[in-house]
């Protein structure tokens, strides 16, 4: 790792951890002004970086995609884990049957409502775990390092109330791991509120509890590839109709299954595939050490298109009447070796990588020709950076969401670097060839004093601030999985490493994301938004006004805040659970 992207870095979190807001916006703006000479996107957009890629298969149909046998299941639980506070554990058990024989999910026309029931404690609700199957397992809290989630919110505390917006976190992860394979989903719950949150954890205990029974129940029968998207879709047929019966609001989701390929005759190093179905923009990904980063559900948006991240491009639950909103429904598969590491996040994770959100890049616009040179690069390379593209986010509740729909991205270009009048060739007389003397008019406001005394010393003229480089949607993609790489490979910090396993995966995710998002929740943070100068509470009106009055410093700082959620498994085969399971902090 080049000594110089360190030193940014380091830079870039003593910046986060000013004590000034305001100097820290100005600061972000400054430093992502630095050389990049040797980083990552330099060599990028220099055409020096060289990715190998690896085949990822995506299709609406399984049929469309190519089939592969997979070897035995093994159905020994090694780890079970869920969340944040209580996750797919908090829904009351009551799954309803999966009565379509559909493998696609062209459904949803059930009305039926159930009666309500008192939502248990999520402490309550993870205690009853220890001993009674919820979602087709015994115990979600097992974590361990090759199975792991975590979640935090980015948002900002309220310095007068103590509360976050946007409470409570409305995502939703569950993975259980076994001795051959793995299961993994991930809902994010549109905007805010319980209703969002019971849709996500709905999903994901539907989802869960469906491919529980049907991969690994008494009567499973899985095959080949095929079986196992035909168990995908109906999972997400469970997981809407769940959100349904609970009276959730809207979610997306996705799901992964890990499974072991059938070994060829002869061959005894294991191959594995992992299988996924998404609909939404929580996307998926795997990290190896061999190929990078590389994301699976690249298919279901279009990487060729800047796209708009208000938009959550689909969603389970009742979008339209009692049904969901399945356009970018995608099913994928890509083939997986042991080591890597398969993981889910949500967009409040994904979307804190973009390079736009990271304001170390500009969006090519539509009119903007294609060719020609990039500018030069402005900011520090890759695990630094800030700023909002426009429209950042599709839960809005502060300031920050008016600020990255206003604010399109462009810094204001500086003035020219040309020399003051008189001394440029244009203005004042001039010295005729082979003359000894110089007459120069005496300017006014001057004493024959202060002219013998000397010139007036000229100002320097202020430095040209170099633009950011203008990169294609496609870059941009690109752009965001060199920079998850570079993370995992390098780590935040001088020293860090690789990451080692899913644990370690998670925990650098949502540092950075966090991190990431400092100076903005510092700006938000501020008492003088919401107080007066005599310590008094002021109106809603007035707390809104002054928000609105941070728009233009919340524009140039980095990142996006959201709910930032992420699930990983490391693949490969554990002989057996251990013989103490770990519990969750």
């Amino acid at each position: 790792m080049p000594s110089n992207i360190k030193k940014r870095f380091a830079g870039f979190l003593r910046q986060l951890s000013s004590n000034s807001h305001c100097a820290a916006a100005d600061q972000s703006v400054a430093d992502l002004r630095g050389n990049t000479d040797g980083c990552f996107i330099t060599k990028y957009l220099n055409g020096e970086l060289s990715r190998s890629e690896v085949a990822i298969d995506h299709a609406r149909d399984a049929a469309q995609l190519p089939e592969q046998r997979i070897g035995p299941l093994q159905p020994t639980v090694v780890a079970a884990y869920t969340g944040p506070a209580g996750g797919l554990t908090a829904v009351p058990h009551r799954a309803q049957p999966v009565t379509s024989s559909e493998p696609g999910i062209n459904y949803i026309d059930s009305d039926d409502e159930s009666e309500e029931e008192p939502a248990p404690a999520d402490d309550e609700c993870l205690r009853r775990t220890q001993h009674d199957e919820i979602a087709g397992t015994v115990n979600w809290n097992r974590p361990h390092p090759r199975a792991f989630g975590s979640s935090v919110s980015l948002y900002e505390c309220h310095p007068v109330t103590g509360v976050h917006a946007g409470e409570p976190i409305a995502d939703a992860f569950g993975v259980v791991c076994r001795s051959n394979s793995a299961l993994l989903a991930l809902a994010d719950g549109v905007n805010w509120g319980e209703k969002a949150r019971l849709a996500a954890r709905c999903a994901v205990h539907g989802c869960l509890d469906y491919l529980n029974r049907a991969l690994f129940g008494a009567a499973a029968s899985v095959q080949s590839t095929q079986d196992v998207f035909a168990a995908l879709l109906q999972s997400f047929h469970a997981a809407h109709s769940l959100i349904l019966q609970e009276g959730g609001m809207l979610t997306t989701l996705t799901a992964a299954a890990v499974v072991p390929c059938q070994l060829a005759q002869g061959r005894t190093r294991a191959k594995f595939v992992v299988c996924v179905c998404n609909v939404g923009d929580s996307l998926a990904y795997v990290f190896s050490s061999r190929h990078g980063v590389r994301e699976i559900t690249k298919g279901s948006h279009d990487i060729n298109s800047m796209r708009d991240m208000r938009d959550a491009l689909g969603a389970l639950g009742p979008v339209a009447g009692q049904n969901p909103e399945l356009n970018n429904l995608t099913l994928s598969m890509t083939q997986v070796e042991p080591g890597d590491i398969i993981f889910l996040t949500s967009d409040g994770v994904s979307d804190n990588f973009d390079p736009v959100v990271g304001k170390f890049v500009l969006p090519k616009k539509a009119d903007e020709p294609s060719g020609g040179p990039q500018p030069p690069p402005g900011p520090a390379g890759g695990r630094g950076g800030g700023g909002t593209a426009p429209g950042s986010g599709r839960r809005r509740g502060s300031a920050e969401g008016a600020a990255s729909r206003q604010a399109d991205g462009r810094p204001a270009r500086p003035a020219g670097n040309g020399t003051a009048r008189g001394e440029s060739g244009r203005g004042g007389k001039q010295p005729r060839p082979g003359s000894k003397t110089v007459l120069t008019p005496v300017p006014k406001g001057r004493s024959a004093k202060q002219i013998a005394a000397g010139p007036v010393p000229r100002v320097p003229p202020p430095a040209v601030v170099p633009t950011l480089p203008v990169v294609t949607a496609l870059q941009r993609h690109e752009l965001t999985h060199l920079r998850m790489d570079d993370l995992l490979r390098n780590g935040a910090l001088e020293g860090e490493g690789r990451v080692t396993d899913a644990r370690h995966l998670c925990c650098q995710l949502l540092d950075f994301a966090f991190r990431l998002t400092t100076a903005k929740r510092r700006v938000l943070e501020d008492p003088e938004l919401y107080t007066g100068g005599d310590g008094v509470e002021l109106s809603r009106a007035e707390q809104r006004a002054r928000r609105r009055r941070v728009c233009e410093k919340l524009a140039v700082v980095p990142g996006k805040l959201d709910h930032a959620s992420v699930v990983a498994y490391q693949v490969g085969e554990e002989a057996a659970p251990r013989a103490k399971a770990e519990t969750a902090i």
